[in-house]
């Protein structure tokens, strides 16, 4: 079965050819389900995925391999931190950029732009502003590997039913999604109201709002040693890199 090419429709239509082995997996996380359509790549006619592979109710499920992307299954606190996480480092390396290129070109300008950050309302703009200037990074890392700095860290992975990246402008368009659906663009209590119901369609359906019905998994390392270690370190990585935000504005 294994060594089988499969077709199998999904909500946005036909999906990619994927094998026996990874249709079974999809199947075993809850990616897909029973009633899922499939085929052979040679032509057989659709049929549900139970009806086609009688073997995917076996007697017991192997154990996952050690430290393999296995999980489907939604962690949206995880997934929270992990973009926290893109948020703080990619996007002071982007501001850091910025500066830098802006500094060189046209100090005056720069010095009025960053000064007009300072403030309440200075920072609500910085917060809207990151939101969004966050979006080519990340989509950069996401689309090229299926990660990301905070969902390495935190074992999540975005990648195609058959485990390739997504590519660049699936990724790209992922960002915008999560940007508007997700963030509600940084616009305070919009983003309240976006973040909750975000939380609540993950917790519910299994799937993001802005991944329902497209062709891509998330997937997430088992909760192993490794995991365990990487979230030690990425949770004080990510309070020590806010202080230190929060030091050199106050230097500055």
């Amino acid at each position: 079965m294994s060594d089988d090419q499969w077709i199998y429709a999904g909500q946005a239509g036909e999906g990619e050819v994927v094998s026996g082995a990874w249709l079974l997996e999809l199947f075993r996380n809850g990616a897909i389900d029973g009633d899922t359509r499939v085929r052979r790549v040679d032509g057989d006619e659709w049929a549900s995925l139970i009806e086609r592979l009688p073997e995917l109710d076996p007697p017991a499920a192997p154990p996952p391999i050690k430290g393999a992307w296995t999980d489907a299954k939604p962690h949206p606190w995880r997934r929270y931190l992990a973009r926290m996480c893109d948020l703080t480092v990619v996007g002071s390396i982007t501001w850091g950029l910025v500066g830098l290129i802006a500094y060189l070109v046209t100090p005056e300008a720069a010095d009025r732009f960053f000064g007009s950050l300072d403030g309440p309302l200075g920072r609500i703009s910085d917060i809207l502003l990151t939101l969004a200037v966050v979006i080519p990074g990340t989509a950069l890392m996401i689309g090229l590997t299926g990660l990301s700095i905070g969902k390495w860290l935190f074992g999540i992975k975005v990648v195609r039913p058959n485990g390739r990246p997504i590519g660049l402008g699936a990724a790209f368009k992922r960002e915008v999604l999560v940007w508007v659906r997700g963030w509600g663009l940084g616009v305070p209590f919009v983003s309240l109201y976006t973040l909750i119901g975000s939380y609540r369609h993950l917790s519910d359906k299994g799937v993001s709002v802005w991944d329902e019905g497209e062709d891509r998994v998330v997937l997430h390392r088992p909760m192993n040693a490794l995991q365990i270690t990487l979230m030690v370190l990425g949770i004080p990585l990510l309070i020590a890199v806010r202080l230190g935000l929060v030091a050199l504005d106050r230097m500055s």
